[in-house]
């Protein structure tokens, strides 16, 4: 097993995971050059003999910048984060055939060691699945459910025109729940 950031080559395969995953064209290729270009954002890449099997993207931001991840629920988040800097794990994916292998638990130690410089990491957890393995991972990890928040891709899906793989076309009416881990000083 090996975890890398990712490279150029890489892109066409994450791309093929995110959709089989979150669905059609959730993520796009002008957004996943952004993990080769931005020094801000990192994609981490979980390989097996040679095989893509997972990717974890991540963007650092400042606590102002908060509201453009939470546009209905700016002043809560506001509250928690105005003089913070955060890092904002978007994705954290692992091939269904190779899911409940540790995996996922291993790409996200490795952010948490790589990505030291901030006060917060925060993950918006997909609400589709009873039990939920994202969220056994971040509790296991020492994360804390912060906020549920109802139809939290709405306006984004209806914006991007993505399929949800859940609900299809637009709009997604899936939920979320915002985990919060504070990073030991």
């Amino acid at each position: 097993m090996e975890i890398r950031r990712v490279k150029s080559h890489d892109l066409p395969k994450i791309k093929e995971l995110s959709d089989h995953i979150f669905g059609k064209d959730y993520l796009m290729f002008d957004v996943l050059n952004e993990y080769l270009t931005k020094p801000l954002k990192r994609c981490y890449c979980l390989f097996q003999k040679n095989q893509l099997i997972g990717f974890c993207t991540v963007e650092t931001i400042d606590g102002g910048c908060i509201s453009s991840y939470f546009l209905q629920q700016t002043k809560f988040f506001s509250h928690y984060f105005n003089h913070s800097t955060i890092a904002v794990i978007q994705q954290l994916v692992i091939t269904p055939s190779q899911q409940g292998n540790g995996y996922a638990n291993q790409l996200l130690k490795q952010v948490l060691t790589d990505i030291n410089e901030i006060d917060y990491y925060l993950c918006v957890c997909w609400d589709k699945l009873a039990p939920n393995p994202m969220k056994k991972l971040l509790i296991n990890n020492q994360f804390e459910s912060l906020k549920f928040i109802s139809n939290y891709w709405f306006n984004e899906s209806m914006h991007k025109k993505y399929h949800c793989a859940t609900c299809g076309a637009p709009p997604c009416r899936c939920n979320a729940e915002v985990y919060l881990l504070k990073k030991a000083h």
